[in-house]
């Protein structure tokens, strides 16, 4: 995995300070988007993120070639859950083949590392992180 993060640029995400996420901040700006100009319509104006706001905050690449992981197989999908996030070949078998493709469902990953009574399991602690 550390190989294809690097390969593809975004190894400097892991560095960044965004380990939390201010929902209300972003619900504000979620609400203020307009997918017709692809632009935020502001009290004081349109704001519009550039590719480079993106390279100068998140330190990302925006220059070269684009990079794409290889194609995933169904068979490679269950090794990776069996290695990666240890759960047994049975259950990894039986949950690609009930997406119909080398896919995890997000709700199986929250079953697996998200016990009901705490957020917090042996292997990793979850800090929040969200994607919009």
């Amino acid at each position: 995995m550390e190989s294809w993060v690097s390969r593809s640029g975004l190894a400097s995400l892991q560095r960044t300070s965004l380990n939390k996420i201010d929902t209300n901040l972003v619900s504000a700006f979620v609400e203020r988007w307009h997918l017709e100009t692809s632009s935020f319509h502001m009290p004081f104006g349109e704001m519009s993120i550039t590719l480079d706001d993106v390279a100068c905050l998140l330190h990302l690449p925006i220059r070269g070639i684009f990079w794409s992981p290889q194609d995933v197989t169904e068979e490679l999908a269950v090794e990776l859950a069996v290695d990666y996030l240890e759960v047994s070949q049975s259950q990894a078998q039986s949950h690609v083949r009930s997406c119909r493709g080398s896919y995890y469902k997000l709700e199986w990953l929250y079953d697996i590392f998200l016990p009901s009574e705490c957020c917090r399991c042996d292997r990793f602690i979850f800090r929040g992180h969200h994607s919009i």
